[in-house]
Parts: C-alpha cells; structure tokens; sequence
C-alpha cells in the first residue's frame, strides 16, 4: 500500500525524469533484501538495484493501492502514516477502494505466479487485509489452518505477510533475528513456512 507525501514526491519526479524503477522502496531497499532473505527468499543476492526493473522475469513489484492517502487524526487533521490510513481502511466507504484495487490487481495476476509477499505483518492491518480478501475472493480465499494470518490462500496463490523494510518500522530487528518462538520472529518462521509452501521446489533459487 503505496502511501504518503515520499510515494507522491517520488512519483511526480518519475513524470518528469520517465524512469518509474527509481520509485519502489525508494530508501530502503536494502532492508527489504534483508526481509525477503529472512523468509528464504533471494540467497545470494547482495542489492535489488538491478531488480526492481520492467525487465524483471521472476519478481514482480507492485502495490495493493498506489495512491497518496491520509487519514484523520485525533487532533482533526491528516496524517499519512499506517496507523491513520489502516484504521481509515475500516470506514465502507474507503474500503471499497482497497477492494476495487485488490480485484483489479490481484485478481488477475500472471498465471506464472504463485506467491505474494505482503509487506506488513501489523495485526490491524493483517485485519483489514483478511476481511478485505474474503469480499473479494469470496470461496476462493481460505485461511491456513496453522499459518493464519500470515499466511492465506486467495484463488490458486499463496499470500504471505511479512515485515514492513520501512525505516519507521520499530519491530524490523525483532523479525529479523528475533526468537523463533515469540512476537515477530515466530511470524517470520510463520512467513518461511508459507514461502516454503508456496514455491515448492523453486526453494531457494529465486
């Protein structure tokens, strides 16, 4: 979920510049390597610079919604950070944005995809994401019965929350070498798992 005034900024620069690939996970690209390492994705890659491109064949890089969002704060003004614009999510009337954009998007994926990471494991927005997806794709979306909600089935492909790379993420240490057992590190062996599930014997080569 593209959002914020760094997501518009970086986009308005692409306009003038044509060149998109700048834009994703501007900042902090290394710290989604680390993520998507984390959860056995990628070995052996040291930097995304030279895949986050059109050109790439086995990843592809997207947003649920790419739009600039704000959502009201206590004080009556708007914020564009997550705990605005995820509680924002909630409201019917912002929802039917989210779920327009999911069954645009995520409904019509490549055949040749069978995985999709979500960034975030927040609980909120794990909510908001699950209840989301069942609008959508209503039979097609299944829990999984050990994994959920980290990890969930929406039509033939495996969805996987992770981490958000984000810089303002205070928990990205704690999922990242946390105890296996507890909190954040227990969801990313919970995100291994669904990876592992999900790719089968492509496992640790892409």
């Amino acid at each position: 979920m593209s959002k914020g005034n760094t997501q518009s900024e970086a986009m308005s620069e692409s306009w003038r510049n044509g060149d998109y690939d700048d834009v994703p996970y501007k900042g902090f690209r290394l710290r989604l390597l680390k993520v998507l390492q984390a959860v056995g994705l990628m070995p052996g890659v040291e930097s995304l610079e030279s895949r986050i491109k059109a050109t790439e064949l086995s990843y592809g890089w997207a947003s649920i919604m790419r739009c600039s969002l704000t959502g009201l704060k206590p004080d009556g003004t708007f914020g564009a950070s997550s705990a605005q614009v995820i509680a924002a999510m909630k409201r019917p009337e912002a929802n039917v944005w989210l779920s327009n954009c999911i069954a645009s998007h995520l409904g019509r994926l490549s055949r040749r995809a069978r995985l999709v990471v979500l960034l975030s494991n927040d609980d909120n927005y794990m909510r908001v994401i699950s209840k989301t997806m069942k609008g959508v794709f209503g039979q097609a979306y299944e829990e999984h019965p050990s994994l959920s909600p980290v990890v969930f089935r929406a039509g033939p492909r495996i969805f996987v929350h992770v981490g958000h790379p984000s810089p303002l993420n205070g928990t990205l240490g704690e999922f990242l070498d946390g105890d296996k057992l507890l909190g954040q590190g227990k969801k990313r062996e919970m995100a291994r798992l669904g990876v592992k599930g999900a790719l089968g014997d492509l496992m640790g080569t892409i």
